[in-house]
């Protein structure tokens, strides 16, 4: 699942949870909250080398220890990593190596919705779109067949969506 900030990714990928499926949390969260606690502020944190080092470093164990033979639904891939790295300027060297093309059988995409601020989500409007477009942009030039989620699809729109692509493979 990718998408800008405040697009529904994670609202879809808990209740496809709810359902039964396995899923995986986005890496970056908990490792902002957790530097948050640790009584650093967020301009420190985001857009930074050390940040995006951690989110890789996450995301290939979360990916890793996925369990392969069943459908697993991750909130957010290595791609989407590389993508703000891209737009943030940092150091895109610690993706050599690592394969962005083909890793999912399918990437859904979530349009944005009108955008919620909270602890770790801070971007503005016009950096929200511009994320949005860098993601989804940059799924498709990685070769992958993006299948958008429309913002004007409820929550249970979506799912069924999703559910539909994964039975038909």
């Amino acid at each position: 699942m990718s998408g800008g900030p405040s697009s529904g990714k994670t609202t879809l990928i808990n209740e496809l949870g709810k359902l039964g499926y396995r899923t995986v949390p986005e890496a970056v969260r908990p490792l902002i909250e957790a530097e948050i606690a640790k009584g650093r502020r967020l301009e420190e944190i985001q857009h930074t080398d050390e940040l995006q080092r951690k989110v890789l470093a996450a995301q290939l164990a979360k990916e890793k220890a996925a369990p392969t033979g069943e459908v697993v639904f991750f909130d957010r891939g290595i791609p989407d990593t590389y993508i703000y790295s891209k737009v943030d300027n940092l150091d895109l060297s610690i993706y050599s190596g690592i394969e962005l093309r083909g890793r999912y059988k399918k990437v859904f995409f979530c349009e944005l919705l009108p955008l919620v601020k909270d602890l770790a989500r801070v971007e503005d409007e016009v950096r929200a779109k511009m994320l949005s477009e860098a993601l989804l942009n940059g799924y498709r030039e990685f070769g992958y067949d993006v299948m958008v989620l429309a913002a004007t699809s409820s929550v249970q729109d979506r799912i069924k969506t999703v559910l539909v692509q994964i039975r038909n493979g």
